[in-house]
């Protein structure tokens, strides 16, 4: 299982807006968290580069058609929210379970890309802090 939205207050801790782009995700039907900006249109843009700077997390999990169906499993992104225009659930304040790449006690940061990390550079934006190496406090 990936990361999921754990601990949020919808009305102040979470921001809806449509895609910009599709999503593409893993064969796990994954998506982030990655660190997700506002188009001029309102739009949601992996990475930091949108005119509004970072604005947020975003994760967005698809389900999977087991195989035996197909030869092979298959990631149902074309009708699931993720295609141009789907609103999205970007994440400003809470806390997101089941993270993996991170380390505990440490502050997370957005790269212009995107991805999260916990490494202080240039261009990169504060997102919040980990209390355990798989769970992000996002601070907005």
């Amino acid at each position: 299982m990936g990361a999921r939205y754990d601990l949020v207050e919808p009305h102040i801790g979470i921001v809806r807006a449509p895609l910009a782009a599709a999503l593409t995700f893993t064969v796990d039907g994954e998506f982030g968290p990655k660190g997700v900006s506002l188009d001029a249109n309102g739009r949601c843009v992996v990475g930091t580069a949108g005119p509004t700077g970072y604005a947020g997390v975003l994760i967005k999990n698809v389900p999977v058609v087991p195989a035996g169906r197909f030869s092979a499993a298959q990631t149902v992104n074309n009708w699931m929210g993720g295609r141009v225009g789907d609103v999205v659930d970007i994440m400003t304040q809470g806390q997101i379970a089941d993270v993996v790449g991170l380390v505990a006690g440490a502050a997370v940061f957005s790269e212009p890309d995107g991805d999260l990390i916990a490494n202080v550079a240039a261009g990169n934006t504060r997102v919040g802090y980990t209390v355990e190496a798989s769970r992000l406090i996002v601070q907005g």
